[in-house]
């Protein structure tokens, strides 16, 4: 496991070199709390919603899969695509807890983005984790992403609203299932492999 402060680096691809399976960002509150609930991992990564926010997690983690199972390459668009979606959730509406139902509105995009600004200055909720795991075989990729925040009910209706549920939308036209568990918190994604 490497450990690395995510404030101290402008890419994480140097955190995710081969043989390495986990990183951990000692950004986080606890970085290495509740790493016994996440679903066994062949590769593991742990940042902070601060180094979330200003680093690009998808593509170095979709890259450091690429370079464990070459047969995920093929997929690595749609791969790049969902998690960068996942993330951007985890980190806008799970830990810095942001209501997208305000962006149905133009003054609800303002009042979002002002929000947000706040929210992203706070460190009891930058501090947050945020983590993605990764499995594979010779059939499919799966990847999980989970956040910190209050959850939500997958099941429920979105609210009316261009901009209200479009990650997920691109997520699931990414994947060839999809899944939430620990109360929504945790989104399971499947990529089949050609």
């Amino acid at each position: 496991m490497v450990l690395f402060v995510g404030e101290d680096h402008e890419d994480l691809t140097s955190v995710l070199p081969l043989p390495v399976v986990g990183a951990l960002d000692l950004g986080c509150d606890t970085p290495a709390a509740g790493l016994a609930a996440v679903p066994a991992a062949a590769l593991l990564l742990r940042v902070s919603t601060a180094t979330a926010l200003r680093l690009d997690i998808a593509g170095p983690f979709t890259a450091a899969i690429g370079d464990r199972c070459p047969a995920a390459r093929g997929i690595a668009s749609g791969l790049h695509l969902a998690i960068q979606e996942a993330v951007g959730n985890a980190v806008m509406h799970g830990n810095l807890e942001l209501d997208g139902a305000l962006r149905a509105t133009p003054g609800g995009w303002r009042l979002f983005a002002e929000t947000m600004h706040e929210r992203s200055q706070d460190p009891a909720l930058t501090r947050r984790a945020i983590t993605l795991s990764a499995n594979w075989d010779v059939q499919s990729v799966e990847v999980t992403v989970e956040d910190l925040g209050p959850g939500f009910d997958p099941a429920a209706p979105h609210p009316a609203g261009i901009a209200n549920g479009r990650g997920l939308g691109l997520i699931h036209g990414a994947c060839s299932a999809v899944g939430f568990t620990a109360q929504g918190r945790r989104i399971e994604m499947r990529f089949a492999l050609a």
